[in-house]
């Protein structure tokens, strides 16, 4: 019987000991990779299907927001005519054109959920024009520090004076007030309530609720909206603070660019 070489065998058990080696290591690099390709998987699983539910509820939000503003179309039509019918402007006829052709647009953005402050001012503006009969005392800011609003947010304010407000002479004035700040946005609102739409107070209607909901949606707790009367005056206020991180979270999630006008109304 012949025994084995010592070098030899030295150099076998050499040669198992570097491959058992390399094998235990490659097994436990196998399963960590593993792991971490398994983790990754769950996790942009995760994603996509937060991605979904975002998106879907995105969705809804869109079609709410559409229903509403194309009521509120409806709405200015009705307005438009019977303030015609006391006095036809050309003026009043341009800021009709002008008014309807932003609502389309409007509706036709992929990201409709906000429009610029100053963009809305301007509209408010051309908006005003449409119901120059009524005498209500109106400020807006100069300034408007790249804010974001919902669209036709202030318009729909304005509507609600004109069509709600009692412009008769013994009745006090009315007032829209807009004031802009690094911080904020504060809109307030003062006017008599006619006798014919008291009812519609005292019920609680004037869709404003919903307008509070759909404000809720866009700015979630960075919004208060306010509004009551005193005796015959119905007051309101909306306040929207933009220096706080869940604004800027929902912003960045729905998309911050939105068209902007100048103050002539060229983009």
């Amino acid at each position: 019987m012949l025994l084995p070489n010592p070098e030899e065998q030295q150099f076998r058990d050499y040669v198992l000991d570097y491959i058992d080696f390399y094998l235990r290591f490659a097994s436990i690099g196998f399963v960590l990779g593993g792991t971490e390709m398994f983790v990754n998987l769950l996790r942009e699983r995760g994603k996509t299907f937060r991605q979904k539910r975002y998106d879907m509820a995105a969705k809804q939000k869109s079609k709410r927001l559409k229903r509403w503003i194309t009521h509120f179309a409806g709405n200015i039509t009705n307005g438009t005519v019977y303030s015609m019918k006391k006095q036809v402007h050309p003026q009043q006829v341009s800021a009709s054109v002008a008014i309807n052709g932003y609502i389309v647009r409007l509706l036709a953005r992929e990201n409709m959920f906000w429009v610029s402050l100053q963009e809305e001012l301007y509209y408010l503006q051309r908006f005003r024009e449409m119901f120059s009969i009524f005498p209500i005392q109106f400020k807006i800011p100069s300034e408007t520090y790249q804010h974001q609003v919902m669209p036709l947010s202030l318009l729909v304010l304005y509507k609600n004076i004109c069509k709600h407000g009692a412009f008769d002479t013994d009745a006090p004035a009315a007032s829209f007030c807009v004031v802009a700040s690094p911080d904020r946005l504060v809109v307030t609102t003062r006017n008599t309530i006619s006798s014919d739409a008291m009812w519609v107070y005292n019920e609680g209607g004037t869709g404003l609720e919903q307008l509070r909901g759909l404000l809720l949606e866009n700015h979630g707790d960075n919004m208060k909206f306010e509004y009551g009367m005193e005796g015959n005056r119905f007051w309101l206020r909306l306040e929207i603070v933009y220096n706080t991180e869940l604004y800027n979270q929902m912003i960045n999630n729905y998309g911050k660019k939105t068209a902007c006008v100048t103050s002539d109304g060229s983009r």
